[in-house]
């Protein structure tokens, strides 16, 4: 896969994440701060195991060669 596939699957995923984070906070009638916040969570528990993942990859990467 190119790299445009994985940005524009990326940004498909961020847009339904945020769709969804901002649906069930306007359904609790909660303040855009509260979204903001939940988003972060959200963002964050995506993005440590990511970021874990590639530091993985490059040690061994790095390690092999």
């Amino acid at each position: 896969m190119k790299i445009r596939h994985f940005l524009v699957a990326s940004l498909l995923i961020g847009m339904g994440l945020t769709c969804m984070t901002y649906s069930a906070n306007s359904f609790e009638r909660e303040t855009i701060m509260t979204f903001g916040k939940t988003f972060f969570q959200i963002g964050m528990m995506v993005i440590c195991p990511v970021v874990l993942l590639i530091c993985l990859y490059l040690m061994f990467y790095y390690k092999n060669k």
